[in-house]
């Protein structure tokens, strides 16, 4: 049976497997890249909006972008399906849904008959409303061009910067600042300059809110916010039909639509593999490290699963197979977005999430295969069958809530983070909870924050792991997503 289409306004993660299929309009299309990466592809950004009129932003990231972007066009209409759903959180967000579209490999997009929502693309927002909008999500006004002081450079993290302020204004005489960058400086400054012949309307898309010492103005964004200064579109020329009848309209120009070309790139600064941390250190660095903690666990996040199901070639966890043409799952079948192909076979690994503190603070933790095989010697596959053997069902087993309260060295990857993104969870790379070696750890830096003294009953750990092979047998026992107990009943029952 073919998917039903969900409402925008309707997607949430309820279950982390659940697959949607929606039809919308592209109102825009963006991209970005990432400047303290050098050689980082970016990604594309989409602002969806279905017949309704709500949005919800879709990322593409890395090689995806070459796999979709010629499927997609800005004003365009499509079918998705088969996506992810993220929490929307950040500084910049193109939308208030509480969620955001990730593209993998395995989502499907098809174009559509026109959906009758183009005067929905654009969102306004009320001038009298702005302060009481989320300063972090983007908004679209339009106005009247009624002052603009003279263009100007200043310096911004040693670079010189183009800055022009000026003021738009409403249908209804409101008022309101706006501080615009770069390019977008330049040609706003240029056009009306050169420009005569009556007001200049200008819509802007995608700005965002900016409050420094109490003053508030709406701000060109780096990569998102579109301009159209006079521009024949119905949003425009409603505009100025509205407009007081003595005032003489201005004459079409064509669209001027202004985009911001990309800042030099940065490198990245890099830590030394056995820099020591404390969290607070963590916390506060914005530097791409791999460092160690010393640290307690103090928390299993039991509401999110233990295991995962992954591809046997690259282990990445792998998706439900979505047929594009009968839209319907086929349950011996699984797609890699790593990979990008299809796979008839898995294999089930660890994906333990921990809350670990010190004396500085509290941070969360993410364990994979290799680490937690380490700590209670059995394979996620062999836990999993021990689970179905005790009736424990979905249980959160006991061999990993064991490790509540036990004292670890845990060596954590650390990607650049800025004042605006920071990761929930980090990984997890190395751990060892040897006595000897935590001793050795405090000891060699004064500075680390230590967790509460080592248990004597704390066993030395063995930092020699082998790769698990599974017998072909087993693996039959993982084709069917997501894994259930019945499931694994009747295999038990059949062996």
């Amino acid at each position: 049976m073919k998917l039903d289409f969900t409402p925008i306004a309707q997607l949430e993660s309820v279950t982390e497997n659940e697959i949607w299929k929606i039809k919308a309009r592209v109102a825009r299309f963006w991209r970005f890249h990432n400047n303290d990466k050098p050689g980082d592809s970016g990604g594309l950004d989409l602002l969806l909006v279905d017949d309704k009129g709500d949005r919800i932003q879709a990322c593409i990231r890395g090689k995806l972008i070459q796999k979709f972007e010629k499927d997609l066009q800005e004003g365009e209409c499509c079918i998705l399906m088969n996506f992810k759903l993220s929490p929307n959180l950040g500084s910049y967000r193109a939308t208030g849904h509480s969620f955001k579209i990730f593209f993998t490999w395995s989502t499907i997009v098809k174009p559509c008959e026109e959906i009758p929502n183009h005067s929905l693309r654009f969102s306004f927002i009320p001038f009298d409303k702005l302060q009481r909008h989320d300063e972090n999500v983007f908004l679209d006004v339009i106005g009247e061009i009624v002052g603009m002081k003279d263009l100007k450079e200043i310096t911004v993290r040693n670079a010189p910067c183009k800055l022009l302020n000026l003021q738009l204004k409403s249908l209804d005489d409101s008022i309101i600042d706006c501080v615009f960058w770069e390019k977008f400086a330049e040609d706003i400054h240029s056009y009306v300059q050169s420009f005569s012949g009556g007001p200049i309307v200008m819509l802007c898309s995608l700005m965002r809110i900016n409050v420094y010492n109490g003053k508030f103005t709406i701000q060109s964004a780096k990569s998102s916010t579109k301009l159209f200064i006079n521009s024949d579109i119905a949003e425009i020329n409603e505009f100025k039909e509205r407009m007081p009848k003595d005032v003489v309209s201005a004459t079409s120009s064509g669209c001027s639509i202004l985009t911001l070309s990309n800042s030099k790139e940065v490198s990245s600064h890099h830590f030394s593999l056995d820099s020591r941390k404390t969290i607070a250190e963590l916390l506060t660095s914005h530097e791409e490290m791999t460092c160690s903690i010393y640290a307690t666990i103090c928390a299993l996040k039991t509401e999110i699963p233990w295991f995962y199901i992954g591809c046997p070639t690259c282990l990445r966890k792998v998706n439900q197979y979505l047929n594009p043409d009968t839209e319907e799952i086929e349950a011996d079948k699984f797609s890699c977005d790593l990979c990008q192909k299809v796979v008839d076979s898995t294999v089930t690994r660890y994906q333990v999430h921990v809350k670990v503190v010190d004396d500085t603070g509290t941070i969360s933790f993410l364990m994979f295969d290799k680490e937690v095989i380490q700590l209670i010697h059995k394979s996620a596959y062999e836990l999993l069958e021990q689970q179905v053997q005790f009736n424990r069902g979905t249980q959160f087993p006991p061999e990993l809530l064991a490790l509540d309260g036990r004292q670890f060295v845990f060596t954590v990857f650390k990607p650049s983070t800025t004042k605006n993104y920071r990761p929930a969870t980090y990984k997890v790379v190395k751990i060892t909870d040897d006595p000897a070696k935590l001793l050795m750890f405090c000891g060699a830096n004064n500075n680390t924050a230590n967790p509460p003294a080592i248990d004597s009953q704390f066993s030395n750990s063995t930092e020699v792991t082998s790769n698990m092979v599974w017998p072909s047998s087993t693996l039959v026992l993982m084709v069917v997503f997501p894994v259930t107990l019945a499931i694994y009943v009747l295999f038990l029952s059949d062996g």
